[in-house]
């Protein structure tokens, strides 16, 4: 039972080292303990895409939470979630769309990182939710993180992610390598 009253006994855990491991159940890893208030509280319900939970849990004072490793729950989303989910923490509880994780990834290197291991369609929304927020605010799709790498550089790099859709979104909002 978490601390808010709600029943978690139900999610599986599994750690990068388990044999049977599955990168959209890993809600903690071996650096993190099981209870820490963050992945637990905040990001679980976003990396399970529950959406009525993710509205209990996120407001604009504490949509901008980040775990460990300086990923918000907006980026957890992008990488985890749905359209909706993501549209929420943007539009509703005024996610900081600027913001980078501790690698200087920014939200567009996230939804590179996510490339096709969810619905292709949803990661083409969340493109232009992300777009259509950014007119004015201007977050560089050519931004390198610490490790000199684009968005569309790291999306390469996950070459078995690739999803040609999100690759020419990329490129026609002026994406280079």
């Amino acid at each position: 039972m978490s601390d808010s009253g709600e029943d978690w006994s139900d999610y599986v855990f599994c750690y990068e080292n388990d044999d049977n491991y599955d990168c959209s159940l890993n809600i903690i890893d071996e650096y993190t303990p099981m209870y820490d208030e963050i992945e637990n509280k905040y990001m679980r319900p976003i990396k399970f895409a529950d959406l009525p939970k993710v509205k209990k849990v996120f407001n604009k004072s504490n949509v901008n939470v980040t775990n460990r490793n300086g990923f918000s729950a907006l980026m957890i989303a992008i990488l985890h979630s749905s359209s909706e989910i993501v549209d929420y923490l943007i539009n509703e509880c005024k996610a900081d769309i600027k913001h980078q994780n501790d690698n200087g990834d920014n939200i567009y290197h996230i939804l590179a990182d996510r490339g096709d291991n969810k619905n292709t369609s949803d990661a083409e929304n969340i493109f232009n939710i992300l777009k259509n927020k950014d007119i004015n605010i201007k977050i560089n799709i050519n931004h390198k993180n610490i490790e000199n790498q684009t968005p569309l550089t790291a999306m390469e790099h996950y070459s078995w992610r690739n999803d040609e859709e999100l690759i020419k979104l990329y490129l026609e909002n002026g994406a280079k390598s």
